[in-house]
């Protein structure tokens, strides 16, 4: 366990090598035994083989028979000449014959002629049996062929005993052995190479990561993927989907498509998707909106890097309604900061102004100008109190008079009947986005004109509401209006054409329309209509 504990902390790479050696090696060592022993056993088969065919050449030698059945020394001395010439015919390291008391007829050695063979296996050979055996003999270990040696009639005269020394066999194999030994060494040496390469090509398509870091980064993927508010799908070169966070299958789920979609085609499953066409191009698209199946949804398309080649490309995604009710909830606040700071403004100068009369202690002059004052306030107030009863919208209302009066425009509102409490936040902030942005707009319009006059009416017809801005400005060409709602579109220079493009995201969560009527040089009026039950109700929200 311990020595498994310690291979698991080794980096990467070095287990890598050593899985692949040790793969390799464990092959190339049992087939070098078998082939080693199926070498010596082949040697040993061949060495038997030659022996017992020189013994049988002697054991036939009508020589040898003849000196064995009449021995005389001259006859005895041509079976040692005639034995001593095959040896050195064949090859073999000796050649012995002896008669039936196992004494040494002939023997390489001159001194051991006449004297018992030594070895311990020769009873039987002199027994009638032909045999092979393996002793150590008076030359040293030795294989041994026995052969019996029969007169004409028959009758067993003695032995011949053919052997080949064990060395001479173990030699003959190591010569077989040393090339295929160099063979499987050479293939372990490559193997090793090659498992070097394998390991640094593996560590290189893991960008030098170990698995543990791996598997640790990739929990940190998965819980940011799972945890961010803005779908995400990212595409391989093959325009493959690889990853799909589970707020893009809750948008997509929206839209009815499939959730099941890693390793589709991209273009096959998401409509408008243009990511094939990012990953071609390799340039980013932002901020782009995007229809799916009648979903809306704002996203940024950028190709994704690696060692300096695209290898995909990431799309991220959110819902326009929600990305739209963010930016009204902001613009909301935007106005009502903004009518704050129009009121202080305005009542910062009637106090400079009433600091001066006070010092100039001109006091019929000063409660003159208080009661001015008072009145003026006391009429706007008193009159969008009673027609707004929502005190979110009242007071929006009442900080677009402020900011009317310091642009020196005259705003006029009439309101047909009671604008009820709004209960839903939604549809206040959506009114106040709705209502800012085309008053912004008109106020804009008529700014470098020397009449300055900008009109806002609502009314209550039945079962909807009417809001109708209108202003004193240049208007636009006709031609135009299709583009007014656009992002981005805009007459009045760079780094503009947002207000108008948030005002009709906001009118489409109050389920509303709008009629837009202009002629260049005669102004521009805008005539929305709302169900009356979004209002009084509560709406989309």
């Amino acid at each position: 366990m311990k020595p498994f504990i310690f291979f698991k902390h080794l980096p990467l790479r070095v287990q890598i090598i050593i899985l692949v050696v040790v793969v390799l090696s464990l092959p190339l060592v049992a087939a070098n035994i078998q082939i080693s022993k199926n070498i010596d056993e082949r040697l040993h088969d061949q060495a038997g083989d030659k022996a017992e065919m020189v013994a049988d050449t002697i054991a036939s030698s009508q020589l040898v028979v003849e000196g064995l059945t009449h021995p005389t020394p001259e006859v005895r001395h041509k079976i040692q000449d005639y034995s001593q010439s095959i040896q050195r015919i064949t090859g073999v390291e000796f050649i012995v014959i002896i008669d039936m008391r196992a004494i040494r007829i002939s023997h390489p050695d001159l001194t051991k002629i006449g004297k018992p063979m030594v070895g311990g296996d020769e009873g039987r050979v002199l027994n009638g049996e032909s045999y092979i055996s393996s002793a150590k003999g008076s030359l040293g270990l030795s294989l041994r062929a026995f052969k019996p040696i029969y007169d004409h009639q028959g009758h067993q005269v003695g032995a011949v005993v053919v052997g080949i020394m064990s060395y001479s066999i173990d030699q003959a194999a190591e010569q077989v052995n040393q090339p295929i030994m160099s063979a499987l060494t050479l293939a372990l040496l490559i193997g090793i190479v090659l498992a070097v390469a394998l390991s640094n090509s593996i560590k290189k398509i893991l960008f030098g990561l170990e698995p543990q870091e791996i598997a640790r980064q990739l929990g940190e993927r998965n819980a940011v993927l799972a945890s961010v508010r803005e779908g995400i799908i990212v595409i391989d070169r093959d325009t493959r989907l690889a990853v799909v966070n589970n707020e893009a299958r809750r948008i997509l789920g929206l839209a009815g498509i499939a959730q099941n979609l890693i390793g589709e085609k991209v273009d096959e499953c998401i409509p408008h998707t243009r990511l094939s066409e990012v990953l071609l191009s390799g340039e980013p698209e932002f901020d782009r909106e995007q229809d799916l199946n009648g979903i809306s949804i704002l996203t940024n398309r950028v190709p994704l890097y690696a060692n300096g080649e695209i290898v995909g490309a990431i799309a991220t995604f959110r819902d326009m309604s929600e990305v739209s009710k963010l930016a009204e909830e902001l613009t909301g606040v935007n106005r009502y900061v903004e009518a704050l700071r129009s009121s202080a403004h305005e009542f910062l100068n009637k106090l400079h102004v009433i600091n001066g009369l006070a010092r100039s202690d001109n006091r019929l002059v000063l409660l003159e100008y208080l009661s001015d004052i008072i009145n003026e306030n006391q009429g706007e107030q008193a009159f969008i109190n009673d027609a707004v009863r929502d005190p979110i919208l009242s007071a929006f209302l009442f900080g677009k008079f402020s900011r009317a009066r310091e642009m020196g425009v005259d705003l006029l509102l009439d309101i047909d009947d009671v604008l009820p409490e709004i209960h839903q936040s939604g549809v206040s902030h959506a009114l106040v986005t709705l209502l800012g942005n085309l008053l912004d707009n008109a106020f804009d319009a008529v700014q470098t004109l020397e009449t300055k006059e900008v009109n806002l009416h609502l009314a209550q017809r039945g079962d909807e509401w009417n809001i109708e801005v209108s202003d004193s400005g240049p208007g636009i060409a006709a031609g135009e209006i299709p583009q007014l709602f656009q992002r981005g579109f805009s007459t009045k220079g760079e780094n503009r054409g947002l207000g108008l493009f948030l005002a009709s995201a906001a009118l489409s969560r109050l389920n509303g329309t709008m009629d837009v009527s202009s002629n260049k040089g005669g102004g521009m009026t805008f005539f929305i209509r709302i169900p009356a039950e979004v209002i009084n109700g509560g709406g989309n929200d």
